[in-house]
């Protein structure tokens, strides 16, 4: 897999998504070093807390473009045995604890025994964060995660939008224009790129309503 030219719209977007928790930050740091006494304690937690989500944000960018860089450069995965049930359940909570939009419900669905794979402990984490952050980024009230078994995968729907008929050839092109799409569009390329590597597949589908990401995996052999 290459890496895309980066065109106009990709660094405008880039830009914004650096400047917005710059911003957040940088207005934190301005009024505790203006006149901290005149905060109360309960500011002071808040004006802190919304600075550690905006360097989190800052430190997620900095993860993901730092992948597309070393997907485009030929990144490798170590397969080894990997339980997919427990893996996704932890994924999950960490996910669910850093970045699911207030009023979002998660429903799950886990098979009763392991459902051994073989993945990169390493980059089925990132796989996985990416096909959570996109159903929560377009999802009305909720998403919802299954385990798949015996042939062993994960499901991911939302009750978001969907895909428009002719948007469905650019939903895997990173930066591409689309009407649907918010943010700098790495996420699902993202998502694809670490599926192959890892010998997987990912496939996204129009529902009625809402999307689809359905990532299958190898089998442990």
């Amino acid at each position: 897999m290459t890496l895309p030219t980066f065109n106009p719209r990709f660094l405008a977007q880039l830009a914004h998504d650096l400047r917005s928790p710059l911003n957040v930050v940088t207005s934190t740091l301005a009024d505790l070093m203006g006149e901290p006494a005149d905060l109360s304690p309960a500011d002071r937690t808040l004006m802190l807390t919304l600075s550690q989500r905006a360097v989190g944000r800052l430190v997620g960018l900095a993860d993901r473009l730092s992948l597309a860089s070393r997907i485009g450069n030929g990144l490798e995965a170590t397969l080894q045995p990997v339980d997919l049930v427990a893996l996704t359940r932890d994924t999950l909570a960490t996910f669910v604890t850093a970045e699911l939009r207030r009023r979002i419900e998660v429903d799950t669905t886990w098979p009763a025994t392991p459902v051994m794979v073989s993945a990169d402990l390493q980059l089925l984490p990132m796989l996985l964060r990416e096909l959570f952050s996109n159903a929560n980024r377009h999802a009305r009230r909720q998403f919802r995660i299954e385990v798949l078994a015996p042939q062993p995968g994960v499901r991911v729907d939302d009750d978001g939008g969907g895909i428009a008929p002719d948007e469905q050839p650019l939903i895997f092109e990173p930066f591409a224009e689309r009407r649907s799409r918010t943010g700098m569009g790495m996420g699902l390329w993202l998502a694809r790129g670490l599926a192959e590597i890892q010998r997987g597949t990912l496939v996204v589908e129009h529902l009625a309503p809402g999307t689809r990401q359905l990532l299958q995996l190898p089998v442990l052999a």
